[in-house]
């Protein structure tokens, strides 16, 4: 997460945008790692890029079961619903005015999502128009952290 925070601190700062690393002490993914800083770049640029000024967005990663659960939360613009279901495609044709603006539409989720299944994980996202978005990830759990069975 700092390495994530560290590149995108001038995207924050010049938009006055407050980054929250909210991810819990001893969580340990089992990725590849330059695809999971990919994936966090992407998501976390995405969520600076549509959130207001002053906005905060946070991060938070916590274990649930065999996975590590990630939520990249932003308080933006929000997506509307017709736009939410295709978001994680290719066919990406009814955008809304704010996204027309930007031709690079979608290039990073379908990244994001192509690593994130790459990696074992599943991608999602739940958003209401106007209050922002959260978008979630999972990735499975280190086992190598994980505490010896006695």
């Amino acid at each position: 997460m700092k390495k994530v925070f560290e590149a995108l601190n001038k995207k924050t700062v010049a938009n006055n945008i407050h980054l929250h690393n909210d991810v819990e002490e001893n969580i340990h993914v089992f990725a590849e790692g330059e695809m999971l800083l990919s994936i966090l770049r992407n998501l976390i640029s995405n969520a600076i890029k549509y959130s207001r000024k002053n906005g905060n967005i946070s991060v938070s990663a916590k274990r649930k079961e065999d996975k590590i659960v990630i939520e990249i939360k932003d308080s933006g613009i929000g997506i509307a619903k017709e736009i939410k279901d295709k978001l994680f495609t290719p066919q990406i044709t009814t955008i809304s005015d704010t996204w027309k603006k930007d031709k690079e539409t979608g290039i990073g989720l379908l990244l994001s999502k192509g690593f994130v299944e790459k990696n074992e994980g599943k991608i999602w996202l739940e958003s209401i128009e106007d209050e922002g978005s959260s978008f979630y990830f999972t990735l499975p759990i280190d086992k190598s952290f994980l505490p010896s069975p006695q």
